[in-house]
C-alpha cells in the first residue's frame, strides 16, 4: 500500500447533504486507472475535508475517510459487468 496524498472534494459536488455526489468521486478516480475499472462505493465521501488516496497495488486504490475506506476503484480484468450479470451481454437486457 502506499499512501498517495490527500483530495478534497469541493462543495459544488454535493450529493446527499454534506457528502459528495457518487458518480463525480467514482470518475474522479475512475481516471487514474487505465482501461475499464470496477468500482465499490461503501458510503457518500464528505465534502471539504482531506481524504487519504490510497495505491493498493494491482488491487487498484482506495479513498479513506480515516478510519475507514468510502470508495474503491480497480481494474476490470476480466471484462464483466458486475451490474448486468453473468451471461448478459452489455447492452441487452
Amino acid at each position: 500500500m502506499m499512501n498517495l496524498g490527500a483530495i478534497s472534494i469541493p462543495t459544488r459536488y454535493c450529493g446527499l447533504p454534506g457528502k459528495a455526489h457518487g458518480g463525480y468521486c467514482c470518475g474522479l478516480l475512475g481516471k487514474r486507472i487505465e482501461g475499464a475499472a470496477q468500482v465499490t462505493l461503501r458510503a457518500a465521501p464528505p465534502l471539504e475535508r482531506p481524504l487519504r488516496l490510497e495505491s493498493q497495488e494491482a488491487s487498484g486504490l482506495r479513498l479513506w475517510d480515516d478510519p475507514r475506506w468510502t470508495l474503491q476503484i480497480r481494474p476490470n480484468v476480466d471484462g464483466a459487468n458486475p451490474a448486468i450479470g453473468a451471461g448478459t451481454q452489455a447492452g441487452v437486457l
